[in-house]
């Protein structure tokens, strides 16, 4: 729907302005290496972090290939109460989980189900 591409749009630029911030302002060097994704590929990537700075440079990355506004993270489920963001990381259609496949695996197929019957199949989590 327009709405989702304009919150995409908006995103997009929230996450170009972090990864700008911190190799603008702090001098953070990003080299680009492997194969090029294509804008008619389907990609997970999965990142297994503890600390936020994967998530910018993979901003970083996602940047300079075209593909940060239609970026989606899959998030602990307590965090879509967080005043704001919370609203926000909702209203991007990004994941939350509650950590029990059970339960997860209803909202996880609904959302890619709604992806696949929007032909956004480019979202990137």
């Amino acid at each position: 729907t327009l709405h989702n591409r304009y919150i995409d749009f908006w995103m997009g630029t929230w996450f170009a302005a972090a990864a700008g911030f911190l190799e603008l302002v702090y001098g953070m060097k990003v080299r680009v290496t492997g194969q090029r994704f294509r804008r008619d590929d389907n990609c997970i990537i999965i990142m297994n972090h503890r600390t936020q700075m994967d998530w910018m440079v993979q901003w970083s990355l996602l940047a300079r290939r075209g593909h940060l506004p239609i970026n989606k993270i899959v998030l602990k489920n307590p965090l879509k109460y967080a005043p704001g963001a919370g609203w926000a990381m909702q209203q991007a259609l990004f994941l939350f989980l509650r950590r029990n496949w059970e339960t997860d695996k209803i909202h996880f197929n609904r959302l890619l189900t709604y992806y696949v019957k929007s032909k956004r199949s480019e979202e990137r989590f």
